[in-house]
């Protein structure tokens, strides 16, 4: 049911159908716009862009919870038609480093989703004019005495 809602609900605004789940012998699909934008991906450039926030975390260094920010990076990489998980080692990355992040430190992690994959700012610098990107998405994390904040935005 939760399927056929989602897919009604946007199939008057989408033009990209994916399958997402089989039950009992019936596919059901979401649907979903894709807009291919050429964003051109130099990290000054990208620092430039303007934010819209997505989702915030927040903890001490020994437990944090992301699961928000966890959870819109995956639905954001279901977007790719293939290699979605790309955004694994993306997310292990991430974790890897708020887990060594020193005090007073503040750092930013980005992300392109595009349509066969999931790439981190080198792999965005280096192929800019090779790829365009679905959407880029920057996490910025702060250490403050071991209190951590973690923040996902969305670059326009």
């Amino acid at each position: 049911m939760f399927y056929e809602n989602a897919r009604k609900g946007l199939s008057k605004f989408c033009k990209t159908r994916v399958r997402v789940d089989t039950l009992a012998g019936k596919e059901y699909y979401y649907d979903y716009q894709r807009t291919k934008k050429k964003i051109v991906m130099t990290t000054k450039e990208l620092k430039g862009m303007k934010r819209k926030e997505i989702a915030k975390g927040e903890g001490t260094i020994t437990g944090y919870n992301i699961s928000d920010i966890l959870t819109a990076l995956i639905k954001a990489a279901a977007m790719c038609d293939r290699y979605s998980s790309d955004i694994l080692y993306d997310i292990e990355e991430l974790k890897e480093n708020i887990k060594n992040s020193k005090h007073e430190e503040s750092k930013m992690q980005y992300l392109g989703i595009r349509e066969y994959g999931v790439d981190s700012v080198g792999f965005m610098e280096q192929r800019k004019d090779d790829y365009k990107y679905i959407d880029v998405y920057v996490v910025e994390y702060t250490n403050n005495h071991d209190n951590i904040k973690v923040t996902l935005y969305k670059l326009s």
